[in-house]
């Protein structure tokens, strides 16, 4: 991630400022990181609903092929546990945790090679804290773009699975409509 020049301006801030930027920054990334967490258990139990769903949708087709009476309702009940399956797999690609910004430092950021510009021994810290300041609102932001992906993949899979639902009934209904049942 690139230095924000911006955090610049954090070098001259007092100690103590800089201390709470720094704090602050990493509560925010904490925060994050817990609502994402969260994020990705809601969209593993949506997902483990709609294979449960879909299994039972199988279930029933093979049931109903079973009988040689059903078939236009079993393909039915095949289209549906389909469409649930495309639902499931929506919500587990919600589930990405590998690319989240997590909170801390990697001890070889401190190296002086990886500062961006070569530490002077009086104000190294000030100019340290500048960079990690910067390397914070970068994490944020990056994970901010990372939820909402992962948020829409969610509402994709819900969304999706109202139309699921919405269309397999009518075509169920079509169905025993025009079935001599």
């Amino acid at each position: 991630m690139a230095y924000d020049k911006r955090f610049d301006q954090v070098r001259s801030l007092p100690r103590a400022i800089q201390d709470e930027i720094i704090r602050e920054g990493e509560a925010h990334l904490d925060a994050q990181l817990q609502s994402a967490n969260a994020s990705d258990q809601r969209a593993m139990a949506w997902a483990g609903f709609l294979i449960t769903i879909a299994t039972a949708a199988v279930g029933g087709a093979f049931a109903l092929l079973l009988t040689k009476q059903h078939d236009a309702i079993a393909g039915v009940a095949f289209g549906f546990a389909v469409s649930t399956i495309a639902s499931a797999i929506f919500a587990m690609n919600a589930v990405r945790p590998s690319k989240f910004c997590f909170p801390g430092n990697s001890p070889e950021n401190w190296l002086p090679e990886n500062w961006t510009d070569p530490p002077v021994p009086e104000s190294a810290m000030s100019q340290a804290r500048a960079e990690q300041a910067s390397a914070l609102n970068n994490r944020i932001a990056e994970n901010r773009k990372w939820a909402d992906s992962t948020g829409r993949y969610l509402r994709l899979s819900m969304d999706f699975s109202i139309a699921s639902v919405c269309f397999w009934a009518v075509m169920a209904v079509f169905v025993a409509m025009i079935s001599e049942y």
